[in-house]
C-alpha cells in the first residue's frame, strides 16, 4: 500500500546527506554510474530536491513496515527517480537513483 504523505522529514534526510550521516545502496549508486554520475552526484541531487518532487511513500518490499520515500526530479538534465529512507541507526539511505 502506498501513501501520498512522505513517511521522512525531507529537510533532516538532506542534513544528513550534507553531514556525511548516509549509505548509498549499490543498486542506487550502479544506476547514477549509468546515467554517469557519481556518489557526489546523488548528493547533490538529494540534497537538491523539494517537497513539490515528492511522488509517493511506499512499504519495503524486503522489510515489511519500513517505509521509503520516493521522488522524482530532474538533475542536471536527466529526469530521476529517487528512493530514500531511514535506516535504523539514523542515518539516510539512498535506496535507487535511476532514469525516469
Amino acid at each position: 500500500m502506498d501513501k501520498d504523505t512522505p513517511a521522512y522529514d525531507l529537510v533532516w534526510i538532506q542534513y544528513k546527506l550534507s553531514a556525511g550521516r548516509y549509505r548509498i545502496e549499490r543498486i542506487a549508486l550502479q544506476g547514477a554510474l549509468a546515467l554517469g554520475f557519481d556518489e557526489q552526484d546523488i548528493v547533490d541531487c538529494v540534497c537538491g530536491l523539494c517537497a513539490e518532487d515528492f511522488h509517493k511513500s511506499m512499504e519495503s518490499n524486503l522489510r515489511p513496515g519500513l517505509w521509503q520515500d520516493v521522488y522524482k526530479s530532474v538533475y542536471d538534465g536527466v529526469r530521476v527517480y529517487v528512493k530514500l529512507q531511514v535506516d535504523p541507526s539514523s542515518d539516510a539511505v539512498v535506496i535507487q537513483f535511476k532514469q525516469k
